[in-house]
Parts: structure tokens; sequence; C-alpha cells
């Protein structure tokens, strides 16, 4: 995640100082109106690519999600919750993208003018400033259900659709080797969670039902334009947030070390003429399902899931003898194999 947040927050440095600079070039130029017009489209620009460097790495954290559940198929449902973040995600910012469109459309599509364009802008709207357009098409008092309404429901119901899913990843026992499995991590985990989908925009846009219309009113098209942005890109970090948060557990058991098996015998040391014994389990402390067994390439008994292997000491001094299993992996749904040698001493 480290490095995922870390790239996203280098690129949105880097825009933030060409957004500076573009800003100290245009005050210069333009009157301060213009140049609050301006500076808005670049606040506009920066939001759109900042979204688009979240939706980069999200895409490729799901990528190698799906590529891990390829076999290790018990990470399914978790690969699953990601992918329907994203889907939701991606239906909200599809929403707001139509209507920046009608709005750039119905207030006279995009200027034609030869002249230069501050750094970043390849096109500016017509009619930036205007704000009856904004009062048309998107606020609540000229309309039943406006724009504002269905953004605000949206955001809403993605908020309590993943509380929903983090919530659900518990049931029957959880997925084993991830934090579901242990009920104790439940409630941190989900405030944990809560805490970042309360961001102080998103969250007073959730809780305050006229939130957006009190943001817009009497708002120019290219604040409108860029307050739009700003939804996209915190519901597409959100969705990185909480996939990054189902990514670790399933990259948990990715790079999971499977405990060889350990050897319980009687003894330690046995008496020269005397016969060793010895229980033979893997996977210690999980005890799992063991297929078939060979004990010096010989296959040799299973019982109750331990492999029984006894000798008669013939000699004194040290004595090994090699373990091969093979077992049905819990972690992967595959049927493993180890090989471990044992060793005892044998004494007068």
């Amino acid at each position: 995640m480290k490095s995922s947040l870390n790239s996203i927050s280098m690129k949105s440095t880097l825009i933030y100082i060409l957004i500076t600079l573009a800003c100290c070039t245009m005050s210069c130029q333009t009157s301060s109106s213009d140049t609050m017009i301006l500076q808005t489209l670049l606040q506009n620009k920066h939001r759109q690519k900042n979204t688009l460097i979240i939706q980069d790495n999200t895409s490729s954290m799901l990528k190698s999600l799906q590529e891990i559940t390829e076999y290790k198929t018990q990470c399914r449902p978790l690969y699953s919750k990601c992918y329907e973040i994203r889907q939701l995600a991606d239906s909200l910012s599809e929403y707001i993208d139509h209507l920046k469109i009608d709005l750039i459309n119905s207030s006279g599509g995009y200027s034609n003018s030869d002249a230069p364009l501050p750094m970043m802008l390849t096109k500016i709207p017509k009619n930036a400033q205007a704000t009856e357009i904004v009062q048309q098409m998107l606020l609540t008092d000229k309309q039943q259900v406006a724009p504002t309404q269905i953004i605000t429901r949206k955001i809403q119901f993605f908020y309590q659709f993943c509380i929903n899913l983090l919530n659900d990843s518990w049931e029957n026992g959880g997925i084993k080797g991830t934090i579901f499995a242990d009920i104790t991590k439940k409630e941190a985990s989900i405030q944990s969670i809560k805490k970042v989908l309360n961001s102080p925009f998103l969250y007073k846009v959730r809780t305050i039902p006229d939130q957006l219309d009190q943001q817009l009113q009497g708002k120019s098209l290219a604040v409108a334009l860029s307050l739009l942005s700003l939804i996209q890109n915190d519901i597409y970090l959100q969705a990185h947030y909480i996939t990054n948060f189902f990514s670790a557990q399933i990259s948990y058991m990715h790079h999971y070390t499977f405990l060889p098996g350990c050897i319980s015998a009687a003894k330690q040391s046995v008496r020269l003429g005397e016969t060793y014994h010895a229980k033979i389990l893997c996977g210690i402390p999980t005890n799992v399902d063991i297929k078939s067994a060979r004990i010096n390439g010989k296959h040799t008994t299973i019982d109750n899931n331990k492999v029984l292997y006894s000798t008669p000491v013939t000699h004194v001094g040290g004595h090994s003898y090699q373990v091969n299993l093979t077992f049905s992996n819990p972690y992967t749904n595959t049927i493993d194999s180890l090989e471990k040698s044992f060793y005892f001493n044998a004494n007068h």
C-alpha cells in the first residue's frame, strides 16, 4: 500500500506545483475574475489527473488479486468484494461524467479561441463563469429529483455497501489465515474503515441532505465541474483504501509459509535393542489432512491423520529417517507435499 500511495502522493505534488506556477503566471496577465475561473479549471484538471492515478493503482491491485485467486480459490470472495466496490465507484463516476458533459454542452461547449491556453489546460468550456446553468441543471429547487440529490444518495449507498461487505466477511467463520477468521478483530477493523470512509467532504455530503446544494448555490460552471471531480476523486480514493485492506489479507495468505511437519515421539533417545516409536504430524499448529506418507521411500501407516513410524534400534549413536508427506493444504486448496529428515539417538 505504501508504494502505491507514495506514487499517488509524488504525482499529486508535481501537479500542485504546476498549478501554482500556472496561477502565478495568469495573475500577471488577466483580471482577477478571469484568474479565479482559470485557477478553478486548473484545479478541476488536477483532480481529474489525480483520479486517473488512483484508478490505475487500484486496477493494478485488482489484476494482481485476480491472478492470485486463480489458484488460491478460497480467496475469491475477497476479490469479488474488491471488484464490486470498484464497479460501484465506476457507476457513480460515470453518472458524474455524464453530468459534466451535459453542463458543458448546455453552456455552449468548448471555446474555439486561438489564444494560448494556460499550462495543463487543453481546452476551456465556454461561459465557464456562468452560474445559471448550474442552477438549472443541478440544484434541488429547480427539479423534483435533482442530480445533487441523486449524487448524495449514491454516496450514501456506496458507504453502506462497503460497510456491509466488510461486516459480512466474518460470517461463517471467515477465511482461514485472514483477519476475518478472528472475530475479535472485527470491530476494530470496521472502525478503521469507517474512518477512511468519513473523509470530511464526503462525510458532510452523506450526512447533510442539502450539502451539495449549499456548495453549488450561486457557483459558476467552473466551480461545479471542479466539485464534481472532487467527488470522483474521493470515491476512488476510498475504493483504493478498501481494496488495499482486502488485498493485504489475500497477500498475507499468498506469502504464508506453511509450517513443516514435526515429530511427536515417546522418547527422544532410546536404548540399544529397543524399538523407536514416533508419531509424525503435518502442519503444526494446524493439523492438516494427510493423503499419503512415505518413510525412507516406503509407504507407511496413517492413523487418525498421524503417520506412525516404528523401527528396531540395532546400533548406538545418531539415527535419521526421511519423511515424505502429501497433504491437502487448507490455505491453497491444493495437494502439496513436504519432505523432512528427523533424528534420534540410541544409547547403551
